[in-house]
């Protein structure tokens, strides 16, 4: 049994450095045709691209919250999402949840095809830490904002903001916000034009990420409510009730009250997916009413 043991052992080191190795080549063989400081020159010359300094807080929190919320303390990598990635995928059975940081995402895109062979995580782990050795945080994030796909042929953070909302990213709202950060996860699915509901929903589970995380406080989430026209604490809890009987009589009692189906959409998201969500803005809904932010 011990020699069994010691020989799997063997066996593991081996394969673990035929990968490294591999993977290391890879690298190399990227950074050779492009280098860290070529692939960031290469972004920032794009027309419309957009600094940290002009985006919102809120988008800002809203991204690390859904992509990578320990971005400003690990070194390119972060083993506690890969992890609990790996836990995840096991339970699934099925490849369900990625571990990549923001810095292995935009080595990714910007480096390596979108497979998801072991040799190519290995070369995209080394070309993080070279990106990280090269770039400070910030502009690290400004540029994998202005790289990804947010669907509907937008593929930085400001055609997609002139395009959704008609707006600079500057000047987006908190709904805006977390609309558009939930989006390059699967662009297809939710695009805001193609999708709404999925959109919407996504944006749920985008804030209460942001929750989770720390990012959001009482103030944040009542502008949210403020934001998408909320009715009273008494009208959501009736609203609430009818939701829980059907959701074809909800659509139905929600048009007779003369409420806009793209104000209670956000709602009804929240409703389905996001329980816990509500029953929080049901609590600061109180606070709210004293701030004359309801009707």
């Amino acid at each position: 049994i011990k020699r069994l043991c010691s020989f799997l052992f063997l066996t593991i080191i081996i394969l673990i450095g035929v990968l490294c190795v591999k993977g290391y080549m890879d690298y190399r063989e990227a950074l050779n045709e492009k280098s860290v400081e070529e692939m960031a020159a290469e972004i920032e010359s794009i027309d419309n691209y957009t600094t940290i300094d002009e985006l919102p807080q809120t988008y800002i929190d809203a991204v690390l919250a859904v992509e990578d919320k320990r971005f400003y303390s690990h070194p390119g990598f972060d083993p506690i999402a890969t992890c609990r990635a790996l836990v995840n995928d096991i339970k699934a059975g099925s490849y369900v949840e990625g571990g990549s940081t923001i810095t292995q995402q935009l080595a990714k895109n910007q480096y390596f095809t979108q497979d998801k062979k072991i040799i190519r995580k290995v070369a995209e782990l080394f070309m993080a830490f070279k990106i990280e050795s090269v770039l400070d945080k910030d502009t690290i994030f400004e540029l994998y904002v202005n790289s990804i796909f947010f669907g509907n042929g937008y593929y930085c953070v400001a055609d997609a903001s002139w395009g959704y909302f008609g707006k600079p990213p500057s000047e987006m709202d908190f709904d805006e916000c977390t609309l558009l950060a939930g989006i390059p996860n699967a662009p297809t699915n939710y695009n805001p034009v193609a999708n709404p509901e999925l959109a919407r929903e996504r944006q749920a589970q985008v804030i209460e990420k942001m929750k989770k995380a720390g990012y959001l406080e009482e103030n944040a989430l009542i502008q949210y409510l403020d934001v998408v026209g909320m009715p009273t604490k008494e009208e959501l809890q009736e609203v609430f009730l009818k939701a829980q009987k059907s959701y074809a009589s909800y659509g139905i009692t929600t048009i007779q009250e003369g409420m806009t189906m793209d104000s209670m959409v956000p709602l009804y998201q929240m409703l389905e997916s996001q329980h816990m969500l509500y029953l929080d803005l049901v609590a600061y809904a109180d606070m709210a009413n004293s701030r004359e932010l309801f009707t």
